[in-house]
């Protein structure tokens, strides 16, 4: 019986994990097809500023300019050097954005010279921020929606925050968020992913909830000898 929990919940894990596979490869789709309408249509729109400037309309010139920028930055991406965490959490960002709430990365490290399996650390990420998005929808006014990640190193070890505003304060309980229904599906899967990716590095994982903030610091060990 024990096994066929098991086994259960790893199916449930694969499918969750294959569900974020496919939405993955939507919105990319589409934001690749928006960067391309965007780039087409940049000719024509340099054309119009210096049409509106030429005629004496600065002003109308300079609303235009920062109605393009703004489609501009909507079809940018995240850098941190590794396709696959870029597309990571600019999908969450857009998710982010499109909830109406606040997003800010920090990435300072090389991720190159970290031995974890990139895999493995855009799902950590993936699963993380994808909890702080739905969390930060349960939030009325939407002025308050506010997510931070961020990814830095030291010497020894990897170290990944998510941070985001909660609409009211969730109990964490020996490393597990024990609340409402609805935040316990909230956190479920995503949480379990991060329990099983953690623990294969050795690394260590907390939850806080204080004053409505939300937080959940990974740490990792960046060398093979540490797993």
């Amino acid at each position: 019986m024990l096994q066929s929990i098991q086994n259960k919940q790893q199916l449930e894990l694969l499918y969750r994990q294959l569900e974020q596979e496919k939405q993955y490869h939507t919105i990319l789709l589409n934001k690749h097809q928006k960067f391309q309408q965007l780039r087409h249509d940049m000719k024509y729109s340099f054309s119009n500023i210096a049409g509106l400037i030429k005629n004496g309309h600065s002003e109308e010139a300079m609303q235009y300019a920062e109605q393009q920028s703004g489609q501009l930055a909507s079809t940018s991406v995240i850098e941190t050097g590794h396709p696959l965490l870029d597309t990571i959490l600019t999908i969450r960002e857009d998710q982010a954005k499109t909830s109406g709430a606040e997003f800010e990365s920090f990435v300072t490290t090389d991720l190159s010279r970290v031995d974890i399996s990139i895999d493995d650390l855009a799902s950590l990420c993936s699963n993380a921020l994808s909890n702080a998005v739905e969390a930060v929808e349960q939030i009325a006014e939407s002025s308050q929606r506010k997510i931070w990640c961020s990814i830095t190193q030291d010497r020894q070890y990897l170290h990944i925050a998510v941070r985001n505003t909660t609409a009211h304060d969730v109990t964490v309980t020996d490393n597990m968020v024990e609340t409402t229904k609805a935040d316990k599906t909230l956190h479920g899967f995503g949480l379990k992913i991060i329990r099983q990716i953690t623990e294969k590095y050795n690394g260590t994982y907390t939850l806080q909830c204080k004053n409505y903030m939300f937080t959940i610091r990974i740490t990792l060990p960046v060398s093979r000898e540490e797993w």
